[in-house]
């Protein structure tokens, strides 16, 4: 194993440790900023709020499951790579390691947006939470756009980056936290529609997967029976649930991209 040519991997590595240095470094003495207006309510996904750097210790947790994801795909895109045959056709040119190496950065953004929000109730983490899974659902768009006109991997970044900080406006800067959630509805709305219109794969049994899996964690959380004392949390089970939409997610997009005409090079 070369470990030199697991860029993906060193990718999400690198991340994590910012996220460990960061997590620790913020909140030992203490969370700095406004709470949550959950709190007010007592309404933070079920689990109490304890004392110490650790609020919802069931809740905060569980989002290392989706770390353990981003580090599997960043590991597997690469060691499917290593494993090639040299004399193998030219892969895909969006199924090369920058695109990997995105997405499975995104999946690892879902750890400190969930975990800095469970540990700390407070507003900055909420608003970190939302910027993790706006940045998931986009890239399913954008990277759908990209394949089916050819962007380039600037154009790409220009306009994922542009239109996330865009929908970002009314969660971060206004706080509108009614707002922000239905946009997200809207863009998963998007996301399906530039599946069915613009993805070229033939089967999509993982995307069926990926929805079929992700629908149930909610409807498991719906179910289950709220005791914030509990260490056993229904939000803490849907986290964990939810790393099955991850990978299935990863293995519908980079097998479609198999599928696409590689031969037609993305524009300069």
């Amino acid at each position: 194993m070369n470990l030199s040519k697991y860029t993906e991997l060193h990718w999400v590595g690198g991340a994590l440790a910012a996220s460990a240095i960061s997590f620790l470094y913020v909140g030992t003495g203490g969370w700095p900023g406004a709470a949550h207006e959950c709190v007010a309510v007592a309404d933070c996904y079920c689990e109490a709020q304890r004392v110490g750097l650790i609020a919802q210790p069931a809740n905060t947790w569980s989002c290392l499951g989706w770390g353990v994801a981003g580090l599997w795909i960043a590991w597997n895109a690469a060691r499917q790579r290593e494993c090639r045959a040299p004399l193998d056709p030219e892969p895909n040119p969006y199924q090369r390691s920058f695109y990997v190496g995105i997405y499975a950065l995104v999946v690892f953004s879902l750890v400190p947006g969930g975990m800095f929000f469970h540990a700390s109730l407070t507003d900055w983490g909420g608003k970190l939470d939302i910027v993790s899974m706006y940045l998931l659902v986009n890239f399913w768009i954008f990277y759908n756009l990209a394949r089916s006109f050819r962007w380039s991997r600037t154009t790409f970044l220009i306009a994922y980056a542009t239109t996330t900080a865009i929908l970002l406006v009314p969660r971060v800067i206004y706080s509108a936290i009614d707002i922000g959630l239905s946009l997200f509805v809207g863009l998963i709305f998007l996301a399906l529609t530039s599946e069915i219109w613009l993805a070229s794969a033939p089967h999509r049994r993982w995307v069926w997967v990926g929805l079929g899996s992700f629908v149930f964690a909610h409807l498991v959380q719906a179910a289950l029976p709220c005791d914030p004392n509990s260490l056993f949390q229904p939000h803490a089970v849907l986290h964990v649930i939810e790393v099955v939409p991850l990978v299935a997610f990863y293995f519908h997009f980079f097998g479609a991209a198999r599928l696409q005409l590689a031969a037609a090079p993305p524009t300069a």
